[in-house]
């Protein structure tokens, strides 16, 4: 009896750390050449997504106008094969999979470009101002698990929402000198996280003095959070050639937290009763109900350090190749969301001091050194017409190792998965007089493991194998003012 008590204590709880999900650096990119290019625009200009690639690219522009990445669709199917996958000493299996299908619609990028001056980008001192909006992170995870009564007594049913958003906005300069570009973005980090998890556990014991008993447990957590940071970025490019062109962009990490503002809802329950529904009192049972409300809690939103060079080979304009190599620096440990535990109150609203009770909005994070490439090409099949494409690596900044110490470890990191994705790009663009526009499709394939379900009995085989498929539908254009 107390071993399945402990079970149910250790499923309980989870839902106090469930975390938001940071997994991976460019999962899509931003812009209208650019996201068809499969993000290499590092030495590349004539796209105001330069703002957010490297504003040196900027200075290649001439023409006051506003560029805008009117929609993205975005389809994300994610996969835990065997979240829940034991075999016990009777021979008998529990096994439950955990699978997420989500279609998100959401605006990338509204960039406005103003020219400080007539002269042509390759002179000397010639300046471009613009002023970004993006969302170059947008993640979205609703998935369920649901074990039913089998061999072995245990039933379980969970699911998970997370949804996170991360707003870019602020000015960018540049200025031509010659062959050579310098420019500088500043930015005001808007992040919005939404999370809610519930959790339903049913087992069937036999007590000694009651008989058959049916333990039920309960939980649900809502979490919204609202955070703003800050973040700089340098860039530089270079004509080596009228063909060949390098560049080089660094991204400052991000400047702490100048706001936060998170609630959480926490409703707990847990009861026992005999086959005809009726409550007993079992030892070891507790009967509950329990309400937890609290916004003493701080997010902490954190980006690190990240350096790019490239290089791009341009044929007048017929054709160009642009490679991109990124790395971005380790992070942590730090609490992306911290605050204070909060206990349920009895009817005099005195604390209930029950360590099995209490919620801890805790979420430790540490991630690891990234380093990805982005190959991107354009041809020109006719005069304003374009075909784009390209490949791109997206590995996972989720460092297990530092969850892999202890079964609480685990639990804390259990829908953190591993995922590195690897994915490609294709695009058409047309260009007229004083507009342009485009479409361009994103495709990338995720491989990795996540822990498992099986950490809470104790047994071998904490990781499960994890997968997942990402299908951005991007349409952009731009116009001259």
């Amino acid at each position: 009896m107390k071993k399945s008590m402990g079970l149910v204590v250790i499923l309980v709880c989870l839902g106090a750390a469930s975390p938001a999900r940071d997994l991976n650096r460019q999962s899509y990119h931003v812009g209208e050449r650019a996201s068809a290019m499969a993000g290499a625009f590092t030495a590349m200009g004539g796209d105001a997504a330069s703002s957010y690639y490297n504003p040196a690219g900027l200075a290649v522009l001439s023409k006051k106008g506003i560029s805008l990445s009117a929609s993205m669709y975005q389809l994300l199917i994610e996969n835990y094969h065997d979240a829940l996958d034991v075999t016990m000493n009777d021979g008998s299996r529990i096994h439950a999979a955990m699978e997420s299908r989500t279609f998100g619609t959401f605006p990338s990028s509204v960039i406005y470009v103003l020219p400080l001056d007539d002269r042509p980008y390759d002179s000397d001192f010639h300046q471009v101002l613009a002023f970004s909006v993006l969302v170059p992170h947008y993640d979205k995870y609703n998935g369920s698990v649901n074990r039913p009564i089998g061999l072995w007594a245990f039933e379980l049913k969970g699911s998970l929402f997370n949804e996170d958003t991360t707003y870019w906005a602020g000015p960018s300069w540049a200025v031509g000198l010659g062959r050579l570009r310098i420019g500088a973005s500043l930015f005001a980090l808007f992040h919005i996280s939404d999370m809610r998890y519930n959790l339903a556990l049913k087992t069937v014991v036999t007590d000694p003095t009651a008989g058959e008993v049916y333990y039920y447990a309960t939980q649900s957590v809502e979490r919204s959070g609202f955070g703003i940071t800050m973040l700089a970025q340098l860039g530089v490019q270079m004509d080596i050639t009228d063909r060949l062109t390098l560049g080089l962009s660094v991204r400052t990490p991000t400047f702490g937290t100048f706001y936060s503002n998170v609630n959480i809802l926490s409703l707990n329950s847990s009861y026992a009763a005999d086959a005809q529904g009726n409550p007993v009192s079992v030892e070891g049972v507790t009967d509950y109900v329990d309400r937890i409300e609290t916004d003493d809690v701080t997010m902490n939103y954190r980006l690190p350090l990240k350096l790019s060079i490239g290089a791009a080979y341009e044929v007048d304009d017929s054709f160009a190749l642009a490679l991109d190599v990124s790395l971005h620096l380790p992070q942590g440990p730090y609490h992306l969301f911290s605050g204070k535990a909060v206990y349920p109150t009895d009817a005099l609203g005195q604390p209930i001091i029950d360590n099995d009770r209490v919620l801890i909005p805790d979420d430790r994070r540490k991630n690891s050194l990234i380093v990805n490439a982005n190959v991107g090409t354009e041809v020109t099949l006719a005069a304003g017409y374009f075909l784009r494409g390209g490949f791109f690596t997206d590995f996972s900044a989720v460092d297990q190792g530092f969850y892999d110490v202890g079964e609480e470890e685990r639990m804390d990191a259990l829908y953190l998965p591993r995922l590195h994705r690897i994915g490609g790009s294709v695009g058409l663009g047309i260009s007229g007089k004083r507009t342009t526009t485009s479409v361009s499709v994103t495709y990338t394939y995720g491989f990795g493991s996540t822990f498992s379900f099986n950490n809470i009995f104790g047994v071998s085989g904490t990781k499960t194998d994890a997968s997942a498929h990402t299908i951005t539908v991007c349409l952009a254009g731009s116009a001259d003012m």
